[in-house]
């Protein structure tokens, strides 16, 4: 049922909306890092506090590597490490931008 403009949805279809917009991202990212890059930015200005932030950005500093944008993903990566300085993510994203964290 849709919820009502103005209405909180329900803590259950929020994290299904956050998980559908997460999951397509990731599954075009090889094949289309510009669109998983849209994607990840709907999710971003939709849920900029979500339960799936990290792995958003983990798609996001992805694709914009695969688009040859290496100083915009060093600079996500590090405002991720600001953000969330004890994520399990770091070690990834620092393997992926080269960057020791």
């Amino acid at each position: 049922m849709p919820t009502p403009a103005g209405a909180e949805a329900p803590a259950g279809d929020t994290l299904e909306a956050e998980l559908a917009l997460v999951n397509e991202a990731q599954r075009v990212l090889a094949s289309d890092p510009k669109r998983a890059l849209a994607l990840a930015e709907e999710h971003a200005k939709r849920f900029p506090d979500g339960a799936l932030a990290q792995e958003r950005e983990v798609v996001a500093i992805s694709a914009l590597l695969a688009l040859g944008r290496r100083d915009a993903a060093v600079s996500r990566g590090a405002k991720f490490a600001a953000t969330w300085p004890r994520s399990a993510h770091l070690v990834r994203i620092s393997a992926m931008t080269g960057d020791a964290q």
